[in-house]
């Protein structure tokens, strides 16, 4: 019997041949069969392959988003984290030449 195989990693379903179809059996290729990576027919796999794709696309453009968010975050506080160094090193300068010597 013909079944298609399609993973998140697949651009298209792969027949593959087994004996008998679905969970715990495996395939001829040895992969086990579950219900979201083997189909019955090739329509439904690629189906279930092009939704996955989608899936996997809005869910990385989501993770870029907030790593954009994250890095726009951390810039704010670089800066901040620069001027309050700035301040400090003036205060430390005006507190060396006032006290020139009782440190």
């Amino acid at each position: 019997m013909i079944i298609y195989h399609a993973e998140c990693t697949f651009t298209r379903p792969e027949p593959v041949e087994c004996d008998v179809p679905g969970y715990p059996n495996r395939d001829a290729n040895g992969e086990q069969m579950f219900e979201n990576t083997h189909f019955a027919t090739e329509g439904e796999a690629w189906e279930k392959l092009v939704e996955g794709h989608r899936l996997h696309q809005e869910a990385m453009a989501h993770y870029v988003r907030e790593a954009r968010e994250r890095l726009a975050k951390t810039e704010q506080q670089l800066v901040q984290a620069a001027l309050d160094r700035e301040e400090c090193d003036r205060n430390f300068f005006e507190w060396c030449t006032a006290s020139k010597g009782d440190k």
